[in-house]
């Protein structure tokens, strides 16, 4: 069921924004928000789409994994239309993570960015955010823990939340609109082309940098220990490896 008074009130609070809220849809619960937000591209959703649920019955995370979605989190999908050079498709994975990882921060002031998104707290998992590619629009799923009070089920990575860690309840629609806008915000500098500042910014919370991970790669069996180096001018690692100097593309990296 769409709730109507909160589409209206994100709606308003997000008038000052440049890319985000042409439309808001707010589920109290839904299968997922990113299938929500490939069925309305498929019906040429409107630049700037938020689609917000209380709930969900199916996340999706990365590689197909299920995003556990109780009451209590945020759950949200960004629907942007927009060409991208193919080289710089990577910094709007960091730009989301930069966003997420400042609104945390105001409620977390030690969170970090694990790359090239997800958002820890003392190395437990509190965010991660999903993109999918569709023609010339990206979909952006973001699940962050902000009430959850308990997880059910197997985690690569231990989650937490952030009414586990402070004890105190989150207002989640103003931690929304307070994400969005600092989505909104960082955007803008993608947009017109400062990759610099969101490298800098991700950079100044990066919990990768400098450390030896271990990289895997769901699609091939193993792992492989990596000394972290640096991150690119597009959003990829630097690494030194058994092989040398290597960039890193893809694979998800843990410690």
């Amino acid at each position: 069921m769409r709730l109507e008074n909160k589409e209206k009130f994100i709606t308003k609070s997000l008038e000052s924004c440049k890319y985000l809220g042409s439309e808001v849809i707010y589920y109290d619960r839904t299968d997922s928000t990113m299938e929500d937000a490939r069925k309305l591209i498929e019906q040429q959703a409107a630049d700037g789409s938020v689609i917000i649920a209380e709930q969900q019955t199916a996340g999706k995370g990365r590689y197909n994994r299920k995003w556990y979605s109780p009451l209590g989190g945020i759950y949200l999908s960004l629907i942007l239309f927009r060409e991208i050079e193919m080289q710089k498709q990577g910094l709007l994975s960091l730009t989301a993570g930069v966003a997420s990882c400042e609104t945390i921060k105001k409620y977390l002031p030690e969170a970090e960015i694990k790359w090239p998104n997800d958002v820890l707290f003392k190395e437990k998992k509190i965010s991660g955010i999903l993109i999918e590619k569709l023609g010339n629009y990206y979909s952006i799923g973001t699940g962050i823990n902000t009430n959850t009070e308990k997880f059910e089920g197997e985690f690569l990575l231990q989650p937490t939340s952030i009414y586990l860690e402070t004890e105190k309840e989150i207002d989640n629609n103003n931690f929304i609109i307070n994400f969005l806008k600092k989505f909104d915000e960082n955007y803008d500098l993608l947009a017109n082309h400062e990759y610099n500042a969101i490298l800098e910014k991700w950079k100044s919370m990066s919990l990768t940098i400098g450390r030896k991970v271990k990289l895997r790669n769901p699609m091939i069996k193993g792992e492989r220990e990596i000394d972290i180096i640096n991150i690119d001018n597009n959003g990829f690692l630097i690494a030194e490896t058994e092989k040398g100097i290597e960039k890193i593309i893809s694979g998800e990296i843990f410690y």
